[in-house]
């Protein structure tokens, strides 16, 4: 083999070993770059189970008091250094903050707001682990109480 074609030989070879090196989430999606997939983007709530059974419209009409609802992870970096997220949909106020602590889990603190601000409801507490993180597709889960809770969110096209 000449130079050159020993040059493509290792370079496909590191090609292959640099892509099956990439770590994945159990779902799919890459956990490379995961802040950047999740910040600053308007995420729609799909999917809401509760030991495998959708609750969904349960989460919207008791919880939310809407029918459908957003999540915004708010860029630290554009947001005077805070990691806020807020709830949209239907005006309801909201506050709450996110951070991810390792590359398997994502920190969601959030909660709608009284009439005087104060916090009302608390949604989406604690550690989530990330199942999946593409540019379309966020699913998260936790075990508490000993139910399995999953959320699916969606990023609108």
């Amino acid at each position: 083999m000449t130079k050159k074609k020993w040059t493509y030989f290792f370079a496909a070879i590191l090609f292959f070993v640099l892509l099956a090196a990439c770590k994945k989430y159990s779902e799919g999606g890459t956990k490379w770059n995961q802040e950047n997939k999740i910040k600053g983007t308007i995420w729609w709530i799909d999917a809401y189970n509760v030991d495998g059974a959708d609750s969904l419209g349960y989460l919207n009409d008791s919880i939310l008091n809407c029918s459908t609802y957003s999540v915004t992870f708010y860029d630290p970096n554009e947001n005077f250094g805070y990691s806020d997220v807020s709830l949209g949909g239907c005006g309801e106020s909201s506050g709450g903050s996110w951070s991810l602590p390792n590359k398997n889990e994502i920190s969601i603190s959030v909660f709608t707001l009284d009439s005087l601000a104060r916090p009302e409801h608390k949604i989406f507490m604690q550690n989530w682990r990330i199942m999946c993180l593409t540019g379309k597709d966020f699913w998260v889960q936790q075990t508490r109480n000993e139910k399995l809770y999953e959320i699916e969110f969606l990023k609108p096209d």
